[in-house]
This record gives C-alpha cells, structure tokens and sequence, in this order.
C-alpha cells in the first residue's frame, strides 16, 4: 500500500498545476483522505463505485480544491550521502534478534540458500532506504506492521542505515522518490519478462511492472469507467412531471385546433354527399336518406325491393309451334309406313311361316316338317326354301322396325305436349270450349297419345298459342321488373355506403368532441392537480444538481488520473534510449554482431510499445515483446533499470536475487558489465544470491579486499538466521592465505584455478580486442578435453607479443599481463616449477614439500596479471 500513498501523493503534487477543473482536485482530495478504504476496494461488481459515491456525495460540495504539499521536500532533495557504512536488522521479518551487517566494502555479498533470510534482509534495505516494501503490497497486505513482525518474538524494530561519515556514522533517511530506482529485484525482472507471454498491453502497464509501480497501475485500474449506477440520476419526479407537461401540451393542441377539426368534419361530410352524387349536398343527401318519421328516396327503395315477384313462366310459342310441327311430321311418316305394310299383308304371312321352318329345323333336321317325307325325297328342302324366302322379305323387317320406332318417337312427342300443356295450364287456366279438352287431356294422369281422340285440332291449337301468347307478354313483364330490381340494389348500396361513411364520420365527430370537453378540463384543472409534483421536482432538480456534478467531476479525475498514469512511462524513461541499448549490447556480448541492437525506442505514452532495431537491418523497428526471447527481455528489463539508475547518479545498487532472474547464458555478460562498465562499477553494490559459483567468480573479477562476503544459513534450532563473515572466493586471496598458514600445496591448487581464471578472461579480452589474435590454434587431447593449460599459457605469450609489437594492443595493461605471463612461462615446462604448479592439485603418497619462495613467485606473477583488470 505504501507504493500506492507514494505514486498518489506525487500524482496529487502533479495536479497543483496540471490543467483541470476545480472539482477534480476536490475528488482528488477526498480519495487521498480515504485512500486505505478506496485503495481497499476493486472494480469488480462496481465495488469501488460503491464506495466512492457515498463519500464524494458528503465531501465534494464542503470540501476547498487547494491541494498541500503532500509529498516530503526531503525525497525531492538530492541524496547527502554516497557510500552505505552499515545496517541493523532484527527483530524484523525473519530476523528474531539484532544483526548487524558491516557495509564499507565497495561490494557487499550476502549468500545463502533459501530460507536463510536473504529476502527479509533485503526488505529490510528496501525498508530502510524507502519506507516500504513492494512485496508486502503485491500480496495486499494491509497492516504492513504485522507483515514486520517477527513471529516469534510478536514485534518488529525498523531496520537502520548508516551511511559514511561521523565517527560511527551517519542514519540515513527514507526517500522512495529517489532510492526506489537503487533497487533491483527478481520479482520486477521476471514480471517484466512474462508479459512477453500475453498479448501486447500498454506500456504503462509494462514500465509499473519493471519499476514495482504495479500496485499503483492496479489502483488505478480499479477505478470504474462510470459511478452512473451509484448515483441518483434518473428525476422519477421530473420525468412524472414532464409526462404529464406533455400530455397537457396535446391536451392544449387539440383545445387550440378544435375549430380547424370541426371545419374539416364539415368538408369531409360535403365530400361523402359529392361522391354519392355529384352535384348532391350533404342536406340533401340526408333527405334522401330518410328516417322513420321522414322517409326518404332509400326507404322508397326497400319498399320496391321487399315486393315479391310471380315466377316466370318460361314458356314460348316457338316451342310449342315446334313440337307440333314434329308430332304432325311424325304421325305422318307413322301412317305412310302403315299403309305399306297392309299393302304386303300376304308376304307378312309367308315370312312368319319362314321363321316357324327354321325354328323347326332343329328339332327335325332330316325330315320335312309338314309331311315328315325325308329330305332326300322330297323335291325342295323346306328349310332352305325358308332361309331364301327370309332373304327376300328383309325389307318388310326393316318397315316394321321403322313402324315401331315412329310409333314410339309419337307417343314421346305427345308426352313433351302433355307436359306443356300442363305447364301452361299451372300459369293461365285454359278454358273455352276449342281447349278445355286439350286442358283436360293434360290433367289426366293416365297417357293417351294426343293423336287418338284427334285433339291437336285447329281451334284448341289456336286457343292454346293464343294462351301461350298471354304468358310470353306475362314473363316480360317480370322480367322488366327484374332487371329494374338490379339498378334499385346498386342505388340502394351506393346510399348505405354513404350512410356507412356519415355515421364513421359522426362517431368520430362525436368523440372528437367529448375529447376537447375532457382536454378542457385537464387544463383548467392542471395547476390544483400538481401542485405538490411541482414542488417535489424544485426539489429534486437541486439534488440531481449535485449528482451532476459528482458524475462530471469523476469522469474529469478518472481521466486526470489515467492522464497521470499514462505519462509515467514518459517521466521514468526519458533520455533513456541510448543508455539501456548500450547496456543490453553490454549483457549479450556473445551474441552475434548483426543481433545487437542498432536502436532501441522506449514508450514515453501510455499505450506505446517498446520498438527496436538490429544491426542486421538498422532501419526496421520491431515490437520487443513480439521478438524478442524471455531471456533477452529479462535482459532489456535490467539494462533499463541500470540505466535509470546511472540517470539519476544513485550511489548505490542493490540486487535481490537478481540472478536468479537470469538464465545462464547472460550471467557473465551481465557480471561483466555490472563490474566493468565504468558508469556501474563506481557505485557501491548489494548482492544477494544463493549461487556460490555465482559470488566466486564476482570475487575473482573484482580482485582482492574489494568485496565482503556474508554467508547466511538456517538457524540452529533458535529460529535466528545464522549470519557468518564468509572467506574470499578470490583464487589469489585463498592461495595468500594458505601460504600464510604454511600450507604449500593448497597455495598452488588456487594459483592453478586463478592461472585458469586469468588465461581465459585474457583469451577474451583479446579476442574482443582482435579477433585474429584471438583466433588461436590450441591442441586438445580429445574432443571433451580442454585446452592444456601451459598451451594455452604459451599461445597468449605469444599472441599479445605479436599484438603490442603491431600497436595492436597498447597500454599498460596488455604489458603487465604478457609480463606476467612471460614470467611465468620462463622456466621450462619440466620444470620444477611446473611440477609445482601441477602437483599443488593433487594428493601423492610421494609427499614432496614445495619450496615457499617458488609459491611466492608464482603468486606474485599471477597478481600482477591479475592487477590489470
């Protein structure tokens, strides 16, 4: 939390002058008066909004917009101090009782495994130097008190810096505005590095995670886009009222335009009277639509309609004239074929007595049917005789057929005239004397053709025709009536559609009507009926006055805050390109030449990307998350944290597991050029590591008596961190201190591992310088063997001979290691001297003691090597 108090305290110092409206410096205040219950809160479920609607609806309208100092001057000041003097920590964290950590040494290493209070030590600096400790806000810890304490001893004291100066030195002061960028820890490296992971965010993001600004980045992020939903923005009130204003603003127009409405009903009732009848009016067509009391045209038209019509007859004298004109043919024809056959009444004998032989014939085929004589014995056959004499007679066949059929194609015409006249006599009575039989013939039921008792006479004809005449002029009347009937029902529907369209017409006049009366009175009624929503409304637009300016004022400091957040990248890494470029090159000194970076472009606005380019291709930029690995990006992080620190000229470095954080390949690089790059290597530096290799060989760079190495390891039992002064993993320092203490052959063991330690860092170091001098060719003993120390030893002789002789190599430097070398490689290779040197490695039973003098030599041959870098 102590981050998130410090970034919105120099955010509050930065509104003093930014350009905003008054309102917003007074949100700003009452968020930083309850910045442990809103820092408290998240956006999630419009948790945050929750709890600053409440306080901003309390505070905004009393509260003045004059922000105070709010950050300590003394973080704002440069630091007094250059060099650390030493530290107490305990009880604290990890630590039960007191330790004290003498920190003179330009180098200062604390090695331990884990779990031996490396990391409550460093809280302790960071807590000391600062005032906070970044971890405890990372996991939310709200009482950083009891995140102090010592949970055995149930306290804690706060750790103390001394700086140099004064006879047991000077305590150094808290300042997170400057001291914060002297810190570098794995957990900022490998964050930074993991974003490499996830798709590309915003830089602000990126740079609060490489500089430990996270809890401030997430404390700002927990600020919802919107508090709409907490305030009371919806006038229920005002919006009843309005309702209401607006129905009486219809209400009004329809009062208003009551004249103009009446004025088209009228034009529309004389248009309904013009399109019945042009020309009609609207009077006159409610004439003809009649009533009860008054009759009208329409009324008149029903009366006609509702009279009953007589059926039509349907008879005509063209088919009466016809069907006696077929009866008369017919009977005719009948009696013709009569008379033919009386006339062949003799053949119509003989054919019967033909037709009775051939029915015989099968029952007595053989004899004659009238005498029984065989047939053989009579002269003619009687059958054959019959079937000639059948043959013959075909045509009386077909006259009698032609009889019968003309017989019976009478006694149908007679049926047809029989139903005529029954059809005539059902519509005109047919009397007189002439038809009354006709008539008569007609009613009865029993058929008797018409030509048996001769009643087509020419009188009943004639009186027939005569009726049948009477019963055409009868149906054409009817029909005239009929077809009259068809215009009464279309001019009887043309009137009630029209009096369909004037009773709508009237409905609608009517209820227009009773609408104005009701308008009417929702007017003249309206002040009375409201006069106590008016006034809730007066009250409250006053309240929503204030919601208003609580939802402006908000959405004004979110952005302020957002603009603040945003700019960070901007103010953290200014003038920072060129440094953190060099440096990376620095850390990946081994790769090759055209993956160095050419250019390197760091964000200075929320939103942007870190941008980079290759010397392979110097003028295309890439996105560092989308090119480059977790390893080198781990690198980039660093490199910009060590150059922000040489910006701001800190004195002081302290790493936290840093390491750790980095892989393997880039360890050297980087311990090169935190102890070689001349703008780090001047600053006092704090290390810890759980890597021994790792602390040997910053002891074997650095040299003798410039480090201090503190071992910590678990406690014993008493929950107290053992803390122990360790020895110096400096080769030439061990091979000093053992042959002090008369111990030869472990003398010369780490003289050979420094000889080791020296040829290859001046192998190096010449190959950077030439790389035709560095390229050397060196024999090996098999593929997984090293190269022969002496070899080795011999060809770099040889080598820096060459290169200071060609100007190549030049400085004091390069003389003093081939001095050394040269010194080292004069006495010949089976030498007791390099017997020394070789056996100082191992255990013989053949124990020869070494010669104190050759030791020193050797060892002062190496320091001399050593002495040049």
């Amino acid at each position: 939390m102590g981050a998130v108090y410090e970034e919105y305290g120099r955010f509050m110092r930065w509104l003093q002058i930014a350009d905003v409206v008054p309102d917003v410096r007074r949100v700003a205040k009452t968020v930083h008066a309850n910045l442990d219950v809103v820092a408290g809160s998240v956006s999630a479920g419009g948790q945050r909004a929750r709890v600053l609607a409440p306080l901003l609806r309390q505070e905004l309208a009393h509260i003045d917009d004059l922000i105070t100092e709010t950050v300590d001057q003394v973080s704002m000041a440069p630091l007094s101090w250059s060099r650390l003097r030493k530290l107490t920590v305990g009880p604290f964290r990890g630590f039960r009782r007191e330790e004290t950590f003498d920190l003179r040494k330009p180098v200062v290493l604390f090695y331990g495994p884990n779990g031996s209070g490396k990391t409550s030590l460093c809280e302790a600096i960071e807590y000391a130097l600062i005032g906070d400790v970044e971890e405890a806000a990372a996991k939310r810890i709200e009482s950083l008190e009891g995140y102090f304490d010592n949970i055995h001893e149930g306290r804690h004291v706060s750790p103390q810096l001394w700086s140099e100066g004064g006879a047991d030195g000077i305590p150094i002061t808290a300042n997170e505005e400057l001291l914060r960028f002297a810190i570098i820890e794995k957990n900022r490296i490998e964050g930074f590095a993991r974003l490499a992971a996830r798709p590309p965010a915003q830089a602000s993001a990126l740079i609060a995670t490489l500089f430990g600004l996270d809890a401030f980045n997430d404390f700002v992020n927990n600020f919802t886009s919107s508090i709409d939903r907490q305030l009371f923005l919806e006038r229920s009130k005002k919006i009843a009222l309005e309702f209401k204003e607006v129905k009486l603003e219809v209400a009004r127009h329809k009062v208003g335009a009551n004249v103009a409405v009446m004025k088209a009903f009228d034009l529309e009732q004389e248009k309904i009277a013009s399109d019945f009848e042009q020309g009609c009016s609207y009077i006159r067509l409610i004439d003809q639509l009649g009533s009860l009391e008054s009759p009208g045209r329409l009324q008149e038209i029903a009366k006609l309609l509702d009279e009953q019509l007589p059926v039509n007859s349907g008879v005509r004298r063209s088919d009466i004239a016809a069907l006696r004109r077929d009866l008369r043919t017919k009977f005719r024809d009948l009696n013709q074929c009569r008379v033919m056959l009386e006339e062949r009444v003799a053949q119509v004998s003989y054919r019967d007595l033909y037709r009775a032989v051939k029915t015989l014939e099968a029952i007595a085929p053989r004899i004659c049917p009238a005498c029984e004589t065989p047939l053989e014995m009579v002269t003619n056959n009687p059958y054959e005789r019959a079937v000639k004499g059948l043959q013959l007679l075909q045509d009386l066949v077909a006259l009698e057929e032609r009889s019968e059929r003309l017989l019976h194609e009478c006694n149908q015409l007679s049926l047809r005239l029989k139903a005529f006249i029954v059809r005539v006599d059902g519509f005109a009575s047919l009397e007189g004397q002439a038809i009354s039989a006709l008539a008569e013939w007609g009613r009865c039921s029993e058929h008797t053709p018409v030509w048996k008792d001769d009643l087509l006479s020419r009188d009943a004809w004639r009186a027939c025709i005569q009726a049948v005449r009477a019963l055409e002029v009868r149906d054409a009347e009817i029909q005239q009536r009929i077809d009259q009937r068809v215009d009464l029902i279309a001019e009887r529907g043309r009137f009630e559609s029209a009096r369909e369209r004037l009773v709508e017409l009237s409905g609608r006049r009517s209820q227009h009507v009773t609408q104005v009366a009701t308008e009417q009175a929702f007017i003249d009624t309206f002040e009375a009926a409201n006069t106590d929503l008016i006034a809730e409304v007066a009250h409250e637009g006053a309240a929503y006055k204030h919601e208003e300016r609580i939802q402006t004022a908000y959405a004004e400091y979110l952005d302020a805050v957002r603009r603040y957040r945003d700019g960070l990248p901007e103010g953290l890494l200014a003038d920072l390109n060129e440094t953190s470029c060099d440096i990376y090159n620095q850390f990946n000194a081994e790769d090759h030449q055209s993956d160095k970076l050419s250019s390197l472009s760091l964000p200075l606005r929320g939103g942007d990307r870190i941008m980079l380019a290759f010397n392979g291709s110097p003028s295309r930029l890439h996105d560092a998350l989308h090119v480059l690995s977790e390893g080198h990006l781990r690198c980039l992080g660093l490199a910009i944290l060590l150059a922000k620190n040489i910006k701001l000229k800190l004195p002081l470095l302290v790493f936290d597991d840093v390491v750790n954080a980095i892989d393997h390949d880039h360890r050297a690089g980087i311990r090169a050029t935190i102890f070689g790059d001349v703008r780090i290597k001047a600053k006092q530096i704090l290390i810890t590591c759980h890597s021994n290799e790792f602390i040997k060989d910053i002891q074997n760079q650095l040299g003798e008596s410039i480090s201090k190495l503190y071992v910590l390891d678990h406690h014993a039992g008493d929950h107290q961190p053992s803390v122990r002064g360790g020895t110096d993993r400096n080769y030439l320092a061990r091979a000093r201190s053992r042959l002090d203490d008369g111990d030869q052959r472990q003398s010369l063991a780490f003289c050979r591992q420094s000889l080791e330690n020296l040829a290859t860092r001046i192998w190096k170091a010449l190959y950077n310088q030439s790389n035709e001098l560095g390229a050397m060719p060196l024999l090996l003993r098999s593929p997984t063997s090293r190269p022969e120390l002496r070899g080795l030893t011999i060809e770099l002789e040889k080598r820096i001979g060459q290169g200071i002789l060609q100007g190549v190599l030049t400085g004091e430097k390069w003389v003093g290691r081939h001095d050394g070398l040269e010194a080292i490689l004069k006495v010949p290779e089976r030498h007791l001297f390099w017997q020394y040197l070789n056996k100082g490695t191992h255990d013989e039973e053949d124990r020869e003691d070494f010669e104190i003098q050759i030791v020193r030599s050797i060892i002062e041959a190496l320091t001399g090597i050593s002495s040049t870098f």
